[in-house]
């Protein structure tokens, strides 16, 4: 970014401010994705010394919401001053690609019952699954996740005459940890 000093006589130190992270998706009803620069306000510009390497990296977190690919966009402002003065807009793009959402990383529990996935051939059946089922009046599914993950609330139903209904969610949306 600094180039040869000898050839120029740019500034020996430069600052990249004012990024951003622009998604561009063809699916203007549902985004496909989120995405966002992993750094806080209050680290502000990265500083950049001629003849260094830059410590400092830039991390883009995404959260894909359903399958598909989209562009994206990093910009910010290549500046000889950390508060941006006019300096010279820089935009790198690439193709983010979301892919299938399998439920690997989810697990579902009733007490200390692995629900899902499913227990391994020739392991105890969990209670719930049998098919006497349960005696208890309230089954409480515990989940788990080892990344981030977001569901619909959950629909429950009953082949029987039993009235049954979800307690305990409020939102139109769910996200397991």
């Amino acid at each position: 970014l600094l180039g040869d000093a000898e050839e120029s006589a740019g500034p020996s130190q430069l600052f990249l401010t004012e990024a951003k992270v622009v998604v561009i998706s063809s699916n203007d009803a549902m985004p496909l994705l989120s995405a966002a620069l992993d750094r806080s306000e209050s680290d502000g510009p990265l500083e950049i010394f001629e003849g260094d390497q830059l410590d400092d990296e830039v991390t883009i977190l995404y959260d894909c919401w359903q399958q598909g690919t989209a562009r994206l966009e990093l910009r910010f402002l290549l500046a000889s001053e950390p508060e941006g003065q006019p300096g010279t807009e820089i935009c790198m793009a690439w193709r983010k690609r979301c892919g299938s959402f399998a439920f690997d990383s989810l697990e579902v529990r009733n007490s200390q019952s692995l629900i899902y996935p499913a227990p391994k051939e020739g392991a105890q059946q969990p209670a719930l699954l049998s098919p006497e089922g349960t005696y208890e009046e309230v089954t409480k599914l515990q989940l788990s996740s080892s990344g981030a993950m977001r569901l619909k609330v959950p629909k429950v139903t009953s082949e029987e005459q039993l009235k049954v209904e979800i307690r305990g969610l409020a939102t139109d949306a769910l996200e397991v940890t």
